[in-house]
């Protein structure tokens, strides 16, 4: 329905994606909690996403889920604190890369101060968050290829 078709529709939704980088966390009982360690796993200097943008998806597995609806949180609330958390300082990162990234993204990263945080998508809209799995408090964080758009379609039935 987010992608603007009827709760009635079948529709899939292809993106092309790296391998997924598990979540593990077996103690958090907050949404507050779910996020941080979420943010920690998706804040990395080697996925796409960083520097080209894209559409990271988040797959929060069924008990990270109820945590977050049990905070009250709606999915756009999870993806705005994802998206604040989600940074990583421009010191993580070699001069080489920096200097390759200032050409793909200037306003993001040439001569920014070491201290600015880069985030894993351009806005908070561009990450994308399912809930899919089985029992277990695991969730994975998939980056994409950066720069590309999922494409969602109607199931013919």
């Amino acid at each position: 329905m987010e992608r603007g078709f009827s709760r009635a529709d079948s529709t899939v939704t292809v993106c092309g994606s790296e391998a997924p980088h598990n979540v593990n966390d077996h103690g958090s009982i907050t949404a507050e909690g779910i996020v941080t360690t979420v943010a920690g796993t998706a804040a990395i200097v080697g996925h796409n996403n960083v520097y080209l943008g894209g559409e990271p998806l988040i797959v929060l597995g069924p008990e990270h889920a109820a945590t977050v609806a049990a905070s009250a949180w709606t999915k756009d609330d999870f993806k705005r604190a994802l998206w604040q958390r989600a940074r990583v300082p421009l010191s993580r990162f070699t001069a080489e890369n920096l200097a390759r990234f200032a050409t793909t993204d200037p306003t993001g990263f040439r001569d920014r101060p070491t201290d600015t945080l880069v985030p894993i998508a351009r806005d908070w809209p561009d990450i994308m968050v399912i809930v899919a799995g089985g029992a277990g408090k695991h969730s994975v964080v998939i980056p994409t290829f950066g720069m590309t758009r999922s494409v969602t379609r109607r199931i013919a039935g």
